[in-house]
């Protein structure tokens, strides 16, 4: 069987074996043709390392008062990063909103973008009160996040319920 060929027609990678199905053929003068034959090759492979992607989420608001001669009332959101970002940094858009038209005349709609590099896992928003908070029970502050760069929203929605006790100033 001298002059016989052995050509590889197909490697198909099955995880960390290739499998190589090898076609035997005759040279052109003989008459001869056997049939295939498959074997399992061991490759080298190396583990590869996923990292998951980095989550956004959002928390509940709480109430604040901050240090000014007037002790302003604030709403506190915090977005926050299961992970440090490292260089590349991420970003999240986010807005607030009321619940119905009461609870959106008693502060003030906020919008922006968190953005987060190095080491930072944590961004604060504040939502300033403007009117009395309280006189209606069921009226409540919605933060939500949208479009997020270099990470992934797992919680996107953050309330505070506007509570029925009127605040001091």
């Amino acid at each position: 069987m001298q002059g016989i060929k052995k050509m590889m027609s197909r490697i198909a990678l099955m995880g960390s074996f290739a499998l190589a199905v090898f076609t035997q053929t005759a040279p052109a003068h003989g008459h001869v043709v056997l049939p295939s034959t498959v074997r399992a090759v061991r490759t080298p492979s190396k583990p590869v390392k996923v990292t998951p992607p980095i989550g956004i989420s959002a928390s509940g608001g709480t109430l604040t008062y901050l240090k000014s001669r007037h002790r302003d009332p604030v709403i506190v959101f915090e977005v926050k990063l299961s992970r440090a970002p490292g260089k590349t940094g991420v970003s999240v858009a986010y807005q607030t909103s009321g619940n119905n038209p009461t609870a959106d005349s008693l502060f003030d709609n906020v919008n922006g973008e968190a953005i987060f590099h190095g080491t930072a896992t944590k961004y604060k928003i504040y939502v300033p009160v403007t009117g009395t908070i309280g006189t209606t029970p069921g009226n409540f502050v919605l933060l939500q996040l949208s479009n997020p760069a270099d990470g992934v929203i797992t919680d996107g929605e953050g309330t505070y319920g506007l509570v029925t006790k009127a605040h001091k100033r």
